[in-house]
């Protein structure tokens, strides 16, 4: 069931998101491609814009791929929030939901 939850705010919000953020930022790169008067036609600014965006991705993606293995490291995960178990979520919430009663 959680899996299926997972998938559903994937595929409807994240996805719709990111779509809309990548069109958004692929018709500004072909537009500055063809404003800067570059000696391209519409289907080179087209791929240049692409290239343009697969290179920023790969870059945050490294970066965050980078934080995922430095995580343990005690500076990293010290400056980080620490996230709670889900047992812990549970408890505090039963806790809250008696003093509440």
């Amino acid at each position: 069931m959680g899996l299926t939850i997972a998938g559903f705010i994937r595929n409807g919000v994240v996805d719709t998101i990111c779509t809309g953020v990548y069109s958004y930022l692929l018709r500004y790169h072909v537009a500055d491609n063809l404003a800067r008067a570059l000696p391209f036609d519409a289907t080179q600014s087209t791929m240049m814009g692409i290239k343009q965006l697969y290179g920023v991705t790969c870059i945050g993606g490294c970066a965050f791929l980078l934080l995922l293995m430095l995580w343990h490291v005690q500076p990293v995960h010290s400056t980080l929030k620490h996230l709670p178990y889900w047992n812990v979520i549970g408890r505090r919430m039963r806790k809250e939901l008696k003093a509440n009663q």
